[in-house]
């Protein structure tokens, strides 16, 4: 945490009466002279002084800032290749149990001519032994398959290491990658790309499960992985089928493990889920349905409880209110921008995959918008009521000075967010300081000192539309967490895809008459672009902020940022009356 600095403001002290002893004559006026010759060589002494220090402080953090650069790199990096490696694992373990399957097959059937009679000793033997070999020549044959499926792998990652290291050479590789890519498909198609034997492909899974919704039902999901899960439609194909039901099993543990936030408000879902799995326990001898049924009840149980979070090392100590009365002006800027990070963090880690999908937050009716979208409605919500806050504390002050004060507050706050990476608070302070009731307080704008008002502007330009948020989103791609990023860029960006990219293919958004939900052709290269901006909202709601909550504050930042009931015609109201057009303000 930041320490606070003084505030005191320097006193000037003059003296405007004549030099004692005036009648002197000349030689007080030399040395008047060559005093004011040496205050004037003293000043300029020191503004060069204050120059210096400035550009010594400015060249410190461009140092600073290359060093983080260089290490945010690294870390980049080294992500990069531990997901590589567990890939690789992951596909390691899926093989070694194919192989176990092939082996405990092989030894059934050894097992089975063993026990015959022994009668027609010769023919027994003879047709033994050429079921055996046949037995070998299909395992051999699936090794193969197996070894192949391990070579594309390791060549993939090969080739994606070539290419993250910038080697040429391998254009045409990359532009056959991409023309196998599945641009589109039914959802029997996707599910059965998902799970197909021959192919592996964690992104597609990941991509299907952050935006099946949009395109299908939770139900019809379940349905379909289900139906693959059945006997398989391959002839002569056992060992494919087991492979089919390895990926089934790997997508409903994907599922439960790491997207549950699907069915936590979602009972019917959850329901129907157990159900199904419920029908095929019995059937089950691996316990695998027994053990996902155990996950889902115990992941209900904890449904809403709040985890304990512990961090490694101890918060900043809170910087608690000078005067026991809890106001706006004895409370200091730094805890406040605390309190609100805590606040828009803890709404912002709230948002849900299914909640970006088809604007559905940006409804006309708005009740089945909060049904919809609940977390990202209040998280606008909370925005605009911020924002009137924010114009409300400056304009609630009849004096000038004082809201001089609460302006220059606001903007220090500002530089408080900054150093927390809070993008959003630092939106709804802009957008409060912005609103025209403010902006037109003239004689208040005219008493900020221009550093601050530059402050302010450096953080405007930051957060600028200009070139779709191109500064701010320059910023966000090399930031650090703990963050919370402006959501109505995220939203800006979904917005534009599904207005700019239909969800089924041959403009069958509604299905032809006779035409089922499963016979529909979904277009999955949008769902990819939709999964991207979603995997960058939930990029950013893993790490908390090591802060502690000051209760006295967050009431009261709680008590006017949701519960503030202010029109635009009130705030226009109270500032014409503090400061009237073109009348001296008080």
């Amino acid at each position: 945490g930041r320490g606070r600095r003084g505030g005191g403001g320097r006193t000037h002290m003059e003296n405007d009466g004549p030099p004692v002893g005036a009648e002197g004559g000349g030689a007080e006026t030399d040395t008047g002279t060559e005093t004011e010759k040496l205050r004037t060589e003293v000043e300029r002494l020191t503004g060069e002084n204050k120059e210096l220090v400035n550009r010594h402080d400015e060249l410190k953090r461009k140092i600073c800032g290359i060093l983080e650069d260089v290490l945010r790199e690294r870390m980049l990096l080294v992500g990069e290749v531990e997901r590589l490696q567990q890939a690789l694992a992951d596909e390691k373990r899926v093989n070694s149990e194919i192989e176990k399957y092939i082996f405990e097959q092989v030894k059934q059937q050894f097992l089975k001519f063993e026990g015959e009679k022994m009668a027609d000793v010769v023919d027994g033997n003879t047709k033994m032994l050429a079921e055996y070999e046949k037995l070998q020549q299909e395992a051999a044959q699936l090794r193969g398959r197996v070894t192949s499926l391990v070579g594309r792998s390791k060549q993939q990652e090969e080739e994606t290491r070539r290419k993250r290291g910038g080697v040429a050479g391998d254009e045409d590789g990359g532009e056959r990658r991409k023309q196998e890519e599945l641009q589109a498909g039914t959802l029997t198609q996707l599910v059965e790309r998902m799970t197909s034997p021959d192919t592996s492909d964690t992104s597609f899974i990941t991509v299907f499960l952050l935006t099946y919704r949009a395109f299908t039902t939770p139900k019809e999901f379940i349905n379909q992985l289900f139906l693959r899960y059945g006997p398989s439609k391959l002839e002569n194909e056992e060992a494919s089928a087991s492979i089919i039901r390895i990926r089934v099993r790997n997508i409903l543990k994907l599922w439960i493990n790491k997207h549950f936030y699907d069915l936590e408000d979602d009972q019917q879902t959850s329901r129907f889920l157990l159900n199904t799995i419920d029908s095929y326990i019995k059937e089950d001898e691996s316990g695998f349905f027994v053990k996902m049924r155990e996950k889902i009840q115990q992941k209900i149980q904890f449904i809403g409880s709040a985890g304990i979070l512990v961090f490694s090392e101890e918060p900043p100590p809170s910087i608690l209110p000078t005067k026991a009365q809890p106001t706006f002006a004895n409370f200091d800027p730094l805890e406040i921008a605390r309190q609100m990070t805590i606040l828009e963090y803890m709404r912002y880690r709230q948002v849900q995959p299914r909640e970006c999908l088809n604007q559905q937050w940006n409804l006309r009716d708005k009740e089945k918008a909060r049904e919809l979208a609940p977390h990202i409605t209040e998280i606008i919500q909370a925005f605009n009521t911020s924002s009137k806050w924010v114009a409300w504390e400056i304009l609630n002050q009849e004096k000038l000075k004082d809201r001089v004060y609460v302006v220059k507050k606001f903007i220090r706050i500002l530089e408080c967010l900054l150093e927390m990476n809070n993008f959003h608070g630092i939106m709804e302070i802009l957008a409060g300081l912005r609103l025209s009731p403010v902006h037109r307080l003239k004689a208040t704008w005219g008493k900020i000192e221009s550093s601050k008002v530059k402050v302010m502007e450096d953080i405007s330009t930051l957060m600028h539309t200009e070139g779709s948020y191109k500064a701010y989103r320059s910023v966000l791609n090399t930031c650090q967490p703990p963050c919370v990023p402006y959501l109505g860029v995220f939203l800006q960006d979904l917005t534009f895809i599904e207005d700019g990219n239909r969800t089924f293919k041959d403009d069958q958004e509604a299905g032809t008459e006779g035409e089922s939900a499963q016979d529909r052709v979904v277009n999955f290269e949008k769902m990819r672009r939709l999964a991207k901006v979603i995997q960058d909202i939930q990029q950013f709601q893993q790490t908390p902020y090591c802060l502690k909550t000051v209760d006295v504050l967050m009431q009261y930042l709680t008590r006017f940022t949701q519960g503030l009931n202010v029109t635009d015609e009130d705030l226009y109201e109270v500032s014409y009356r503090i400061e009237p057009r073109n009348a001296a303000s008080k």
